[in-house]
């Protein structure tokens, strides 16, 4: 019999990443642990999927950090059906036998961790009473993965402490799906609607889509059968390490561990989760980007590799969209697999698209799969629309604002004190950036004294929810807050209305001062 106190604790493991959450029974707020050992004073929902043997003591996660004979990725071998194709996965696969072990007991050792680590967090909420509070656990599994894969989930779970009696597994998407649908704001999901969830996580990239059966209580159905692919985050890993590795040729094994690693933080942390490729570049002519990015390759010769100036290599955007490209092509091709299901079982268009897992905050693959999605969905409306009766509008100016952007996304620039240092953000930015919205036929313009400023725009944050406000920490332990929201300029018969926009909902307008 279930307790009213019991706790529920959900579990993320991932592939490069794991994660904890946990809520009462009988309440609404899920709280996600934040705090992990050896992180320091940084509060991120995630600790590194990583573990180390050294000698009796097991390390895991940030404790890890960047020591030699780290384990990662061995959640991809706990499904013998995919060989897997990520290096870090495989070493482990190598080490694994070396050590005469098991995948599913390196597994157990960590989640072994995992669970202690979020026990101690109740501990420390709830105290003595938590010894007398039931504990349910929810294990979420990839949506492709084998019987046997989920099997040996369950064994890992198990060997590290949490009884099968009380253990629950979900796929990874349908957990995303219950989590967006019921926290996105404003909510227009209808009975009856069609979503597609892509869970892009590190490893592996899942999707399935659902119908919705009810809206309170949420229930939901399967309508296509669940696909993935293992072509997440990491596989961008790999492809950037290949790159230097071809960039470097046999000078890649002289360069010093601690540098390979820096060159693969700046890939991950600034690179990889920022390029928008061309649609982020609105001064790229079409079909080709610009702009380079640096990246640190400390204790390496200017004669070792092409572009490598005092231990900076030089990648051009170019180059790091091709690095992208084969990998948000399957993702693309995965979603075209959804809506084929989809057409062919006479469902209506989905009503929306939910990307969520660790490749989802990646803006080039939001923009790709946005602009795919786009043309799915406007071609059903443009079908039907007859509303407006006015079908063209003719822009009597070119129109636009002026924004502030990380200098790896290099624009043409006239003067140096454009760029300034970001204390908060600790980067360097650039000034006076043009976002073009309408473009004056023939779409072309000057960017010389016709080129004036029309007005200040001004809007009231405070009507945007407080819990959409992201807070942050930089390195030196200040704290700021980071609001994602749109400018939205809609052209009138007479006027231009611009409205600040965040999740498809307006706060008030942005008003104009001339």
């Amino acid at each position: 019999m279930e307790s009213k106190n019991a706790i529920v604790v959900g579990i993320d493991f991932g592939t490069t990443y794991s994660g904890v959450a946990w809520a009462l029974r009988d309440g609404e707020d899920v709280e996600v642990i934040s705090t992990w050992p050896a992180a320091g004073s940084r509060t991120t929902p995630k600790a590194p999927s990583t573990i180390l043997y050294d000698k009796n003591v097991i390390h895991w996660g940030y404790q890890t950090g960047d020591m030699a004979g780290t384990i990662q990725g061995v959640k991809l071998l706990l499904d013998d059906s995919h060989k897997p194709k990520y290096q870090p996965a495989a070493e482990a696969r190598d080490f694994i036998r070396e050590r005469e072990t098991t995948p599913v007991r390196v597994a157990s050792d960590y989640l072994c961790k995992l669970v202690a680590h979020a026990k101690d967090t109740l501990d420390r909420r709830f105290g003595s009473a938590v010894q007398f509070m039931g504990l349910e656990y929810v294990l979420t599994v990839p949506a492709v993965w084998s019987d046997m894969a989920k099997s040996a989930s369950i064994v890992a779970a198990e060997e590290a402490g949490i009884p099968a009696r009380h253990l629950t597994l979900v796929s990874e998407p349908e957990a995303a799906a219950l989590h967006c649908l019921q926290s996105i704001q404003p909510n227009t999901i209808e009975k009856g609607d069609v979503v597609v969830v892509c869970d892009a996580g590190g490893g592996t990239v899942d999707l399935i889509s659902y119908s919705v059966k009810s809206t309170n209580p949420l229930r939901l159905e399967e309508e296509t059968e669940g696909t993935g692919v293992v072509c997440g985050s990491a596989s961008l890993d790999e492809r950037f390490k290949k790159h230097l590795k071809k960039r470097f040729g046999r000078k890649f094994e002289k360069i010093p561990r601690q540098s390979k690693q820096m060159a693969m933080k700046y890939w991950m942390e600034t690179i990889k989760p920022n390029f928008t490729g061309q649609d982020g570049y609105p001064w790229c002519e079409k079909g080709k980007l610009e702009g380079d990015y640096f990246i640190p390759v400390p204790g390496t010769s200017d004669r070792w590799a092409r572009d490598l100036d005092n231990g900076f290599l030089s990648i051009s955007a170019d180059t790091v969209k091709k690095i992208f490209d084969p990998v948000v092509q399957q993702v693309e091709g995965l979603v075209d697999h959804q809506m084929g299901g989809l057409s062919s079982r006479g469902k209506p268009l989905p009503k929306a698209l939910l990307l969520v897992g660790g490749f989802g905050p990646s803006e080039y693959l939001f923009q790709r799969l946005k602009r795919r999605w786009s043309a799915v969905v406007q071609g059903a409306v443009q079908y039907g629309l007859c509303g407006n009766r006015v079908e063209k509008r003719i822009a009597r100016k070119n129109y636009g604002i002026s924004i502030h952007r990380p200098l790896d996304n290099q624009s043409p620039r006239k003067h140096d004190t454009d760029i300034y240092w970001c204390e908060l953000q600790e980067m360097w930015k650039m000034r006076n950036c043009m976002e073009w919205y309408i473009h004056k036929p023939p779409n072309k313009f000057n960017t010389g004294k016709e080129v004036f400023k029309s007005c200040d725009m001004s809007a009231d944050l405070r009507s945007i929810p407080v819990d959409l406000f992201e807070k942050r920490t930089n390195s030196k332990g200040k704290e700021y807050y980071v609001v994602k929201y749109e400018i939205h300029m809609t052209p009138k018969s007479a006027s231009i209305l611009f409205e600040l926009v965040r999740d498809g909902k307006t706060y008030g307008a942005a008003y104009a001062r001339y």
